[in-house]
């Protein structure tokens, strides 16, 4: 065979590797996106764990207190 035969195929096949490259790339960018999303979500939540975790404890050192002194 000659080599203009293998052109187009070679430029077929250099196409289809690039769109394969950038389909690729978008799907990662995607995956990024839903891990930076998942991890705000986590901070978030870790937050209000540490306010719920201090809430309890100064509501358990107001009743202990209380009990204590008796003064409100």
């Amino acid at each position: 065979m000659k080599l203009r035969h293998f052109i187009p195929l070679l430029l077929f096949l250099s196409t289809l590797l690039a769109a394969t490259n950038i389909w690729l790339s978008w799907q990662v960018e995607l995956q990024l996106q839903d891990v930076e999303e998942t991890e705000e979500n986590e901070f978030a939540v870790l937050q209000l764990a540490e306010q719920l975790r201090h809430t309890s404890d100064d509501l358990t050192r107001f009743a202990r207190e209380y009990v204590l002194t008796g003064n409100p």
